[in-house]
């Protein structure tokens, strides 16, 4: 299973060339700081070799208060409860410090891409190298559903080095990919560990790529209204 995860994931790697040298940079980037407190349930999904990982664990934390306290009956009640909860989560605020809140419209603009993966990448700001890799990952995830979390995780942590390690990639290619790879790895553990429906992970995924555009801010919270909105109900 695992070596038909990872050359489904890794083929267009092929002709990546890589070098331990390159690195990335980013002021929101906050693993190691001392306002952010990580989700002690979600460990199994953490990956210490991306220098992102805040975003997954903090959409997934967000995620789990929205769905345990909030009605979800609307789009504006999704897209309210996901602002007030981020905004009362210390360890987003912290990243996320002139955060107002994401809106109907850009969630709204998700749902209106109808599962078109190339509308979505197109719009990230991406390279064309990035884009090529952010459509392959969200093939990947497009078929994920029935293998195991394990295999899931084995497969994007692996990708995830690939990617930090690519030379033909920009520093802002990395840094969105590697928020989306942590999200999609957060939202593996979700649908796994809640036995949720499978449906809400696309257009997180979406949200998440649309976001990152911005800001991580608007990754995490589209991400998490935009899966919400879709399926996670």
């Amino acid at each position: 299973m695992k070596s038909i995860l990872l050359s489904a994931l890794f083929c267009s790697f092929f002709f990546l060339s890589c070098s331990s040298d390159d690195t990335i940079e980013d002021s929101q980037t906050l693993n190691s700081k001392k306002n952010y407190a990580r989700t002690a349930t979600a460990n199994v999904a953490y990956n210490t070799a991306n220098s992102y990982d805040i975003a997954g664990d903090l959409q997934y934390q967000i995620l789990l208060s929205v769905m345990s306290n909030v009605p979800q009956n609307t789009l504006s009640n999704i897209v309210s409860a996901t602002n007030i909860t981020a905004l009362n989560n210390t360890g987003f605020t912290a990243v996320a410090p002139t955060f107002t809140g994401i809106t109907t419209a850009q969630v709204q603009w998700v749902i209106n891409c109808n599962g078109s993966v190339q509308t979505v990448v197109n719009s990230s700001g991406a390279s064309t190298a990035g884009r090529a890799q952010l459509t392959q990952f969200l093939g990947f995830m497009d078929g994920a559903e029935t293998n195991e979390y394990s295999d899931n995780y084995t497969a994007i942590t692996e990708f995830e080095f690939q990617i930090s390690n690519a030379t033909n990639l920009t520093a802002t290619d990395k840094i969105l990919i590697l928020r989306t790879t942590s999200i999609a790895r957060y939202l593996c553990f979700y649908v796994d560990d809640r036995d949720k429906d499978w449906g809400g992970v696309r257009n997180a995924l979406f949200g998440a790529i649309k976001g990152g555009a911005t800001n991580i801010d608007t990754a995490i919270t589209l991400a998490v209204a935009c899966g919400i909105e879709q399926d996670f109900n």
